[in-house]
């Protein structure tokens, strides 16, 4: 059977010409949007390859210097006191008669502190000096009567016993007289006693009886120092004491944390109490006062090898350790290194680190918590003298 074909007609010829013309449209913008894709991608990856590095960032630097060791200031504390410190009062009893000072005056050695009332020794030694009169009589007497007994004795008109009584009594006078002169010497003591004449150039510290008062023998009427002897009196450990040597200087601190010079004596060679301390003692020229607070300060070496670095170069780490930022030669120039070191010691702005660094590597100063490991920086060293 035969197909017939019929032709078209003009609108159904239309309608065809414009459905092959959309096909065609969306297949080539499908091709155009496919090929900008590629592009894309082909340009991103080019511009990846060829895009400039980030720029270095500023750094001040310091170069490590290595030591053995460092020094740790230690501190101890003591007292000054006055070299020499007495409580004055009288040997013997009696009525206080005058106190020339009070409590913060000064006295040069031998001045006259106090005085007790002597009016009864006075008229004893009258009494004494008297009575020695008298046996000085007797005893020229008696000196007379034996050189004439003696010379007639010599002629023979006088017996050898009353030769011997002669020289007996002559004796027993001068006996007599020797006895009376001691009796005078040591009322002339107690005389002396009755004053308190200053021992040495001091300060009254202490006032504790008025005039007028009855005293018994050995009670304290002052107490005293001496003026310009001033030492101090510190307890350091042993290990410090040992290594100690006379007349060596070392640096004190008043109470005001002044420092003054102070000159090694000599320490007691046992060791106190609970603080395990040996008490050293210094030769003070400086003027303090007896009581005062005296500090001494010491350099005590400890010997571990590391290295002095500013304490902002450091920032904090795992375990305990810090950070410390190394600057190294990288493929793209210096770059920031981590270096992971033990703090020994500060001072300051300074810390004594510990670690696995070299002398001669480079650190950086501050600002390290805004780096990063990798990270590119232009290092610029340290200048001193520029704050």
């Amino acid at each position: 059977m035969e197909r017939l074909i019929m032709p078209l007609s003009s609108p159904q010829i239309s309608r065809a010409r414009k459905t092959n013309w959309l096909r065609n449209t969306s297949f080539l913008l499908a091709a155009l949007a496919l090929s900008s894709v590629f592009a894309a991608r082909i340009f991103a990856q080019n511009a990846g390859n060829t895009a400039p590095l980030p720029n270095a960032i500023i750094v001040s630097t310091d170069i490590i210097k290595m030591t053995a060791s460092y020094d740790r200031k230690r501190s101890f504390t003591g007292r000054a006191t006055a070299k020499h410190r007495s409580q004055l009062g009288f040997e013997m009893s009696g009525t206080l008669k005058s106190l020339n000072l009070d409590d913060g005056d000064s006295f040069k050695k031998g001045d006259i502190l106090a005085s007790l009332d002597t009016s009864r020794l006075d008229v004893k030694l009258t009494e004494f000096k008297a009575l020695l009169a008298e046996i000085e009589a007797n005893k020229k007497l008696a000196l007379n009567t034996y050189n004439r007994i003696k010379k007639t004795n010599a002629q023979g008109h006088a017996s050898a016993q009353m030769l011997d009584e002669a020289y007996g009594k002559l004796m027993a006078v001068n006996a007599r007289s020797a006895a009376q002169e001691a009796a005078i010497e040591s009322l002339k003591i107690d005389l002396s006693k009755s004053s308190i004449l200053a021992p040495y150039d001091g300060v009254v510290t202490a006032r504790y009886i008025d005039e007028g008062t009855i005293i018994a023998g050995g009670m304290a009427v002052f107490d005293v120092i001496e003026s310009g002897q001033i030492e101090a009196k510190i307890g350091v450990t042993p290990e410090i004491a040992r290594g100690m040597s006379d007349k060596t200087l070392f640096t004190l601190k008043n109470n005001l944390r002044q420092p003054i010079e102070g000159a090694f004596i000599n320490t007691v060679s046992a060791i106190r109490g609970q603080t395990r301390t040996m008490l050293a003692t210094f030769s003070i020229n400086s003027v303090v006062s007896d009581g005062e607070i005296i500090t001494l300060v010491i350099n005590d070496p400890i010997y571990i090898k590391g290295a002095w670095v500013p304490i902002r170069s450091l920032s904090s780490d795992v375990r305990g350790l810090w950070r410390l930022y190394k600057v190294v030669d990288g493929k793209n120039g210096p770059e920031v290194h981590f270096e992971n070191v033990q703090l020994m010691h500060s001072s300051g702005d300074m810390a004594y680190v510990s670690g696995s660094f070299s002398d001669g590597d480079i650190i950086i100063r501050e600002g390290v918590d805004k780096l990063a490991k990798g990270q590119r920086v232009k290092p610029i060293p340290h200048d001193p003298a520029k704050k």
